[in-house]
């Protein structure tokens, strides 16, 4: 906390507990089993509002001890049929760090979508995809327009399914929808199929409308 050492290498849950504003930066050896617990260790850094670098080292074979770890601590006392939901619902969450870590696009953008948010620029300029972009090695495709009764679909707005129920839209990608499921959790459908057969309804009275300011 002095600031004597430059370097400190810990487990998450040691990390978690440092919380010293200039931190300049994290490095994730391991994939996290979540976003939400990657948006959180990785918020240890820049607290002070200075520039903070966060890396994360991805291998998709890790996804696999990732989801091991996030399968601990189950009760015992839980129905088969119990266990069976939570561990879908788990897959769906280790699913959007895997999307996460081989996203081609803007990296905020999606941590936003993400919790709910709308982040209406094209492009953040500060991660590695967009810095990419602006050194001119890659051509953005252009933002998704849905059209028929998916006019309306924004962030944050209550859709249902024939078989996952009702739930929140997450993301809309140029080729995708992703929709966290009340029940089932996250589901990333293609959006041609979506409007096409129809897979998703807007909840009209449920729907929020979202502004970005």
């Amino acid at each position: 906390m002095a600031g004597d050492l430059r370097i400190i290498a810990a487990t998450n849950a040691f990390g978690l507990g440092i919380d010293k504003p200039d931190v300049r930066f994290v490095i994730h050896r391991d994939v996290p089993a979540s976003l939400e617990a990657y948006y959180q260790e990785a918020g240890r850094a820049g607290r002070d509002g200075g520039p903070a670098r966060c890396t994360l080292i991805y291998r998709p074979a890790a996804l696999g001890r990732a989801a091991f770890l996030s399968g601990a601590g189950q009760s015992d006392e839980s129905t088969p049929e119990d266990e069976a939901s939570r561990q879908a619902y788990l897959r769906s969450r280790l699913d959007m760090m895997r999307s996460y870590a081989e996203l081609p696009d803007c990296r905020r953008g999606f941590l936003l979508n993400y919790f709910g948010e709308v982040y209406d620029r094209v492009r953040c300029g500060a991660c590695d995809n967009d810095l990419v972009e602006l050194q001119g090695s890659r051509v953005r495709t252009q933002r998704p327009v849905a059209s028929g009764h998916l006019a309306d679909l924004v962030v944050n707005s209550r859709v249902t399914h024939a078989g996952w129920g009702e739930g929140t839209v997450q993301r809309i990608a140029p080729d995708s929808v992703t929709v966290l499921f009340d029940q089932v959790g996250y589901k990333t459908l293609d959006l041609e199929l979506v409007q096409e057969r129809g897979l998703l309804e807007p909840i009209e009275s449920s729907s929020l409308n979202v502004e970005a300011v």
